[in-house]
C-alpha cells in the first residue's frame, strides 16, 4: 500500500496523541495513589514566644516543605502559647521540625529530628500534642 505524507502526518499526530493521552493517565494514577498515601496531621506545638515570631513545622516531603525553611508550614497562635497547624504527611512517615522565625532569622528546635511513625498514620488522620525542645 502506498503511504503518502498526509496519512504518515496523521499516524505522526495520532502517535503524539496517543502519549499524551497516557500521560495524563498516569498523572491522574499518580495523584490518586499521593492522595491514598498521605495523611492529614495536625501539629500542635507549646512554645513561649515574643511579638513578631511565628513557629513553623517543616520536614521531609512536600507537605512540609522538603525541609526548606522557606516552604514551612506556619502555626496559627491561640492563647496558652500553643500553636496549631495541618500538613499533608506521607502514610509511610516521616521526620520534621519546628522552626521559629522571627525578622528573617531561624531557630531551630534543640535535638533530634523528630519522628512521624506510619503505625500512627495508617488509620487514618493523626494529632500531635509537641512541646518545643530548648
Amino acid at each position: 500500500s502506498m503511504r503518502g505524507p498526509a496519512s504518515e502526518k496523521y499516524a505522526l499526530r495520532w502517535e503524539q496523541r496517543k502519549s499524551q493521552l497516557f500521560e495524563q493517565a498516569c498523572e491522574e494514577a499518580i495523584r490518586r495513589e499521593l492522595a491514598a498515601s498521605e495523611a492529614e496531621v495536625v501539629f500542635n506545638c507549646v512554645r513561649q514566644t515574643s511579638v513578631g515570631e511565628d513557629v513553623y513545622v517543616v520536614g521531609e516531603g512536600a507537605g512540609l516543605g522538603n525541609w526548606s525553611p522557606d516552604h514551612a508550614v506556619r502555626l496559627r497562635w491561640s492563647p496558652g502559647h500553643l500553636w496549631t497547624g495541618v500538613a499533608r504527611v506521607p502514610r509511610r512517615g516521616a521526620q520534621y521540625k519546628y522552626v521559629v522565625k522571627r525578622m528573617g532569622d531561624l531557630e531551630w528546635e534543640q535535638g533530634m529530628n523528630r519522628e512521624l511513625f506510619p503505625d500512627l498514620l495508617r488509620n487514618g488522620d493523626a494529632t500531635l500534642h509537641d512541646h518545643w525542645r530548648w
